[in-house]
């Protein structure tokens, strides 16, 4: 007599069943970009180039590039060129800040939560020192990969924009950590989430959020929070999340079929019910489709009463959809299918600041009111 299999076994087939799929499908796959969705125009910031080089050379300096395998990753990367794209009328200053942010964002990310296996321990770790830094925009004396880094930024962002601004990011970056440990509690059971649970994380974990609080600042300057928060503001704002986020899905899908661990996305998610990543990934592409039509009839209703600042963010959402997804189409080798077996893994694992070593988990050392060491200085 055969029963059906354990929920935890059946998770697993299902996962590899998916990486299967992939690969026999990965050619029709690789030439789906979603710029076609998008109605809006792009534009790019003059300094794109300038502010490449300088964020290249930022990422040396404080330490993000381990080996020479992460340097050039960094490289064909651009990440610059990104925020150039998504923040075009950025002064100078503010889109160099930008720039090293997002390369942080992307680099720590990967290094203590997508491209290593889930260890909650490691993560954990991860996380208060994410906490702990916003807290008192300081690293630690033993300051874990990325760490010291991220303090450098905070300085420079709360002396670029006002309090309550700052306070917005920082709450987003505090919300895409926490998301991270519900990640990682999915992890430990290798059985599929629900599409609407999976939803709602994905917005917290792929850093949209944080992007979101730094739009108006870059563009017509900063929004009132009674505007910022409004409802119909908010739902605006998750709308541009879906876009990005579940368009980064279908982009992102070579390299995470190589990640450790038992990853999912919304196209592998609808594929479960077709044994086809093309129905899942064309499944979701109408569902963008819709999200955009749903975007521009809401934001046509605000714009007819919003003020310079708000009329701004808005249009900066849209700046920023179309940014992201020309970086992808014209600058970036992230989501490359060519690269995916090298990059979507680090097999140099490292959680302290001097990227050397085995990875180890050291108790917390308390949080010191000077930073530490030749790499904990003020970005």
């Amino acid at each position: 007599m055969t029963g059906r299999p354990a929920p935890a076994t059946a998770g697993r087939t299902a996962a590899i069943r998916i990486r299967h799929v992939y690969e026999r499908e990965h050619e029709a796959l690789r030439k789906i970009t979603g710029l076609d969705i998008l109605p809006w125009q792009g534009s790019c910031h003059a300094a794109a180039a300038d502010a490449e080089a300088a964020t290249q050379a930022w990422l040396r300096k404080h330490g993000l590039v381990r080996n020479e395998r992460h340097g050039d990753r960094a490289r064909r990367a651009r990440y610059a060129w990104l925020m150039a794209r998504c923040h075009p009328h950025a002064d100078r200053q503010l889109l160099q800040t930008l720039a090293d942010f997002i390369a942080w964002f992307f680099i720590f990310d990967d290094a203590h939560f997508d491209r290593t296996r889930p260890d909650p321990q490691h993560v954990i770790t991860a996380i208060s020192a994410v906490l702990g830094v916003l807290e008192s925009e300081t690293a630690t004396s033993s300051p874990v990969f990325g760490e010291a880094a991220l303090a450098g930024l905070c300085k420079r962002f709360r002396r670029q924009m006002p309090g309550e601004q700052y306070e917005r990011y920082a709450q987003a970056l505090r919300l895409y950590v926490s998301s991270v440990a519900v990640q990682t509690l999915g992890h430990l059971d290798d059985r599929p989430v629900s599409r609407p649970t999976y939803e709602t994380v994905r917005r917290y974990i792929s850093g949209v959020e944080v992007t979101q609080a730094l739009i108006d600042i870059s563009s017509t300057g900063a929004m009132t929070a009674d505007e910022y928060y409004r409802p119909d503001v908010r739902a605006l704002s998750r709308r541009m999340n879906n876009i990005v986020s579940w368009l980064n899905d279908i982009h992102s899908l070579a390299v995470e079929s190589y990640q450790p661990g038992y990853f999912w996305n919304m196209p592998a998610l609808h594929a479960l019910d077709s044994d086809s990543l093309l129905d899942g990934v064309h499944i979701t592409e109408r569902r963008v489709r819709d999200e955009v039509r749903a975007f521009d009839t809401e934001a046509a209703r605000i714009e007819q009463r919003a003020s310079p600042e708000l009329q701004g963010y808005v249009e900066g959402m849209r700046l920023w959809m179309r940014g992201y997804c020309d970086w992808v189409a014209h600058d970036s080798q992230r989501y490359s299918s060519t690269h995916a077996p090298h990059d979507g893994t680090d097999t140099t694992d490292t959680t302290q600041e001097d990227g050397h070593g085995p990875r180890t988990h050291r108790a917390r050392r308390p949080r010191s009111s000077a930073p530490h060491g030749p790499r904990a200085a003020s970005a």
